[in-house]
């Protein structure tokens, strides 16, 4: 199947809502990757303000990292079924462009933190609002808006154009800090959230129909099919987390911020050809076998890179990691999406969003406690195994309580 921009906005495979819906991801997702590619950097060097003793600086700036996502992910389990509530009475698209003026204003404080580090506080106050409210909505109406025996093609489509873009964020980012410092990088993040707002306000129909409760979500969790679900979800937080720790950890290897984005922008050019071409054979084959084997192969990757030490060894392990990542994310994201489509999708979400930010509460606080006792990161990478073996337990045998 040939694709082109042209095949996007005329395929029936992809309605209305859902163009709207691409395009606001598209750019929101572009100003986030240039936004937060360093923002463990970022985190790090406020290490100094912690009131720590007994450890090195290196584990200092860890452990400031671990505090701002533990701190966001517990809130944001916590927040989860309030903003259920404010979803229900503003709906999707609203709660969306909500999300998005919220990560605005986050990025604006995040250019004065330098000069007023108390901001980094009110900033992640702000977030953990913004993420329930934003990704809900989301999924929810990704799910509701997608063809499903064509979610795999429109899964790989947003991707492609999606990584197509972001090939060029960690280039960028990295040329602003060495040039500019951090604040710039904020604006022009900002500036492109901007932007995903006036996509938002394209699309129409964002009802919600099921409620989601504490009871319902205590009772689903004891099932044990509901648990296997869980445990993909924990599975996959593992490893998002550490993809979004990896290029930092890179950065100790090469020791420049500029040749990391670079590396990191040629890394993902690779991935753009695959990615849709997965969509395209996750809608014509029943088989899982590309999944498991992906998720595996990928999950011995994080083996590896206890190991690596240069930046061609880098190059080498993260291309391969990025190849095989475009047979597994289109896999993934089609399983998540048919699982929840029905009318119980809202609940459905709201649900995933309490679970992954538990298992992110998990992840953090021993993310914390590592660093208090050791001085070096490759240990750590153990998880990225554990994590990839979870994501593949994701079936698509959807829940009893959501319909076609």
């Amino acid at each position: 199947m040939h694709l082109s921009p042209a095949t996007f906005f005329t395929h029936k495979a992809y309605p209305k809502n859902l163009k709207a819906l691409f395009l606001a991801k598209l750019f929101r997702d572009y100003g986030y990757a240039i936004g937060t590619f360093f923002f463990p950097l970022f985190l790090f060097q406020l290490g100094p303000f912690l009131p720590i003793t007994g450890v090195s600086s290196f584990q200092r700036g860890m452990i400031a990292i671990g505090l701002y996502f533990f701190i966001q992910t517990a809130g944001v389990a916590l927040f989860s079924l309030p903003a259920s509530v404010i979803i229900r009475k503003i709906g999707m698209k609203n709660s969306m462009i909500v999300g998005v003026i919220i990560h605005i204003i986050s990025f604006g404080l995040f250019m004065s933190v330098d000069r007023y580090p108390i901001l980094i506080l009110v900033a992640l106050a702000l977030e953990i609002i913004r993420v329930p409210l934003y990704w809900i909505s989301y999924y929810t109406l990704f799910s509701t808006f997608a063809v499903y025996k064509k979610m795999g093609e429109s899964v790989g489509t947003i991707e492609f154009f999606t990584k197509m873009v972001q090939a060029s964020a960690p280039a960028i980012a990295g040329l602003l800090i060495v040039g500019f410092g951090y604040g710039y990088v904020f604006l022009i993040a900002l500036g492109l959230q901007v932007i995903a707002i006036f996509a938002l306000l394209f699309i129409e129909a964002d009802d919600t129909i099921s409620k989601p409760s504490f009871k319902e979500f205590s009772q689903r969790v004891r099932t044990r099919e509901y648990r296997q679900i869980s445990t993909a979800y924990v599975g996959k937080y593992l490893t998002e987390a550490l993809y979004f720790l990896w290029p930092f950890f890179v950065f100790f290897i090469i020791g420049s911020v500029d040749q990391v984005g670079f590396l990191y922008s040629f890394v993902y050019f690779i991935s753009l050809l695959i990615i849709y071409f997965t969509g395209w054979y996750i809608d014509h084959s029943k088989s899982r076998t590309p999944f498991s084997i992906s998720g595996m192969l990928m999950g011995g990757l994080w083996i590896s890179r206890a190991f690596i030490n240069t930046p061609w060894s880098v190059i080498v392990v993260d291309s391969f990691d990025k190849m095989l990542g475009s047979v597994f994310l289109p896999f993934y994201e089609s399983l998540l999406l048919r699982r929840g489509k029905g009318r119980a999708a809202f609940s459905h979400f709201v649900y995933r969003e309490i679970i992954i930010s538990l298992a992110g509460v998990l992840f953090w606080f021993t993310f914390i406690g590592y660093f208090f006792i050791f001085d070096s990161w490759r240990s750590l990478l153990i998880l990225g195994l554990i994590g990839m073996l979870g994501s593949i337990q994701l079936k698509e045998h959807k829940d009893d309580e959501v319909a076609e």
